[in-house]
């Protein structure tokens, strides 16, 4: 299931008003739906006579006068929508003749609609499939026998057939939404849902189902004067369904072994407890009810790894209040022999660490580049300062905390005079703490952050950062830039959905503004499983990169997996970035614990999945 096209469907709910038509679309495009629809019926080719008998044939020849736009105005308002949106455009047609009013002006139309009593026109379906765009088909007033004969002539590729109850309004006992399922077993192509329900929360139970498009009406006020206005949105509505559209894929996914999400692995550490020791326990013990208590956080072993090391003698010390983790257990000096160090330093492959255990890393790996991963307690305390936590051999990079105390985000720009003070305090220490490495290093250092707090539009917002990112900018001793970010970020325990930063949209504003930034490839995946062609355009504006982290991905909130899981894609397009001149990151997830088990395995992966030219 993807992200199903949502189509606000205009119709005659500006009624015959050019300027109230104007503004629907403008409606339409922030709501985040995929097209408009305009209808159009020539006022001549309409109706037999004005004088007709028959019951509401007058009401509507009525409506369809006072909201009639003539061709040239939905021209106009096309070209409107494409100047200030990026929308797709369709219309209705009534009859083959009405085609013929748009002349040259209607291959501005990204895609047509054939109502439901036109179902059968074969010339109106013939006139709008010289044209090769998408056409839509609604089913409403069709007895199913006339469905499967029309269906036979009709081309798979560009045809949708939409699901439609030919009502005004339909009310949810009258939906018969099962005729989607229904439709499946019929027809091997697209399907949709045509909504005229009264309650427009009917839709989600559609999209359910598995519909690829959905078309409803938007109005201003459901209580105005017209025929359409009461089955139809409002753009607070329509806001709410485009995020259903664009989300439920997501909610509806997991048809597969259950695995865990970050956030999960980020709780499970948190509330999880593992054995820690109550005293010293020696090399050749056995650990035991005795001396171990079990405690938080879960950084060791849990419950069902506990009683197979029940029996395994230790083999390293483990001091009194230490988490017993599986290293105890071995020795780990045949891993540490397995690091490929001549490649790893050519490709300048870093690690993770924070400030205690900087040293202890170095040791165990020798790996001469390191990205200090700080938090806001340890950013905002003497001890950052202090040149003896840090090692002249090492090239560092400074990560900055995403917070700036237990629960609020960094952000230099807010309102809150409490928050900005704080975050740009914490961003002017790191950038202290990069002229104190300089001096004891030689080296540049730079320094990332998250900016994930949207405040008006991308453009203006990541050209503030831009600038902001420049301004504290020391040449030759740092170099301040944003992170690629996840569509879905993990903060406090739960998952928020970021909106900049993480876009095809967002990477031509960069490209336009020269906006350097750290590549964090695990991120670009995750946004990959919205946009497939993200990849290739990261790879196309490839000269802003500065910076790279590297993880996998498995979904989009499946975050800095280690590299042994990464698809063939993720591998190729590893492979495509692993020579850029400057610093990568490995960044596996919690790859710390365990005496840093997941970073040394990364370590030793990581030669076997490059190609060797």
């Amino acid at each position: 299931m993807g992200i199903i096209k949502i189509i606000a469907e205009i119709g005659i709910n500006h009624n015959g008003k050019f300027d109230i038509a104007k503004s629907l679309i403008d409606e339409a495009n922030c709501s985040g739906c995929y097209a408009i629809k305009f209808q159009y019926r020539n006022l001549s080719r309409s109706y037999a006579s004005s004088n007709s008998k028959e019951i509401g044939d007058g009401l509507l020849q009525s409506e369809i006068s006072r909201c009639f736009l003539k061709p040239e105005e939905i021209f106009k308002l096309t070209n409107y929508a494409r100047q200030n949106s990026n929308l797709k455009i369709g219309i209705s047609f009534f009859n083959n003749e009405d085609v013929n009013d748009f002349a040259e002006f209607i291959n501005i139309f990204d895609f047509f609609k054939v109502p439901s009593v036109e179902f059968s026109n074969k010339k109106l379906i013939n006139a709008l499939s010289r044209f090769d765009k998408k056409i839509l088909f609604s089913l409403g007033c069709n007895q199913e026998d006339n469905i499967l004969k029309q269906i036979k002539s009709l081309n798979k590729s560009n045809s949708v057939l939409m699901h439609c109850v030919s009502n005004y309004p339909v009310e949810i006992f009258n939906s018969k939404l099962g005729y989607i399922t229904h439709l499946r077993s019929i027809w091997n192509g697209e399907i949709g849902y045509s909504s005229h329900d009264s309650d427009w929360k009917i839709c989600i139970a559609a999209m359910v189902l598995g519909i690829d498009w959905l078309e409803r009406h938007i109005t201003f006020d459901k209580e105005d004067i017209g025929l359409d206005h009461s089955t139809s949105s409002t753009p607070s509505e329509f806001k709410e369904l485009c995020f259903y559209a664009k989300e439920l894929q997501f909610a509806l996914s997991g048809n597969a072994p259950r695995t865990l999400n970050s956030g999960e692995m980020i709780n499970l550490q948190n509330l999880g407890r593992s054995p820690y020791a109550i005293r010293q326990i020696n090399p050749g013990s056995l650990i035991n009810e005795n001396n171990i208590q079990w405690r938080s956080p879960q950084v060791g072993l849990d419950n069902n790894n506990f009683k197979k090391f029940k029996e395994i003698p230790v083999y390293k010390k483990i001091k009194s209040g230490e988490a017993i983790c599986e290293f105890h257990f071995r020795d780990e000096k045949y891993i540490e022999n397995g690091f490929d160090k001549e490649f790893l330093t050519k490709k300048k492959i870093s690690l993770p660490s924070r400030i205690h255990d900087s040293q202890t890393i170095y040791k165990q790996t020798s790996i001469g580049y390191q990205e200090l991963h700080l938090s806001f307690e340890e950013v905002l305390s003497d001890q950052l300062f202090n040149p003896k936590n840090y090692i002249k051999e090492i090239k560092y990079s400074i990560h900055l905390p995403d917070y700036i105390n237990s629960n609020t985000i960094i952000d230099p720009f807010s309102k809150d005079k409490e928050i900005k003070f704080l975050s740009n305090k914490i961003i002017k220490n790191c950038i202290k703490l990069s002229e104190i490495i300089f001096d004891l290093t030689g080296s540049e250092v730079p320094i990332v952050g998250s900016f994930s707090v949207r405040h008006s539009s991308n453009k203006s917002d990541i050209s503030m950062i831009n600038a902001f990112c420049l301004e504290n900018t020391i040449s030759g001793i740092n170099c301040l830039m944003p992170q690629w970010l996840p569509p879905i970020a993990w903060y406090f325990g739960g998952s928020v959905k970021l909106e900049i930063f993480n876009t095809i949209e967002d990477l031509e504003i960069m490209k336009d503004i020269d906006c350097h930034y750290c590549l964090d490839i695990s991120h670009a995946f995750m946004c990959s499983y919205l946009n497939q062609n993200i990849l290739d355009f990261i790879l196309e504006s490839k000269h802003l990169i500065k910076h790279i982290h590297i993880a996998g991905a498995t979904s989009i909130d499946g975050e800095g997996e280690s590299l042994d899981k990464m698809s063939k894609i993720q591998v190729d397009f590893l492979n495509k970035i692993i020579d850029f001149p400057c610093i990568k990151v490995l960044e596996v997830w919690q790859g710390h614990l365990n005496n840093y088990s997941g970073f040394k395995d990364a370590l030793i992966y990581l030669p076997q999945i490059i190609q060797k030219n």
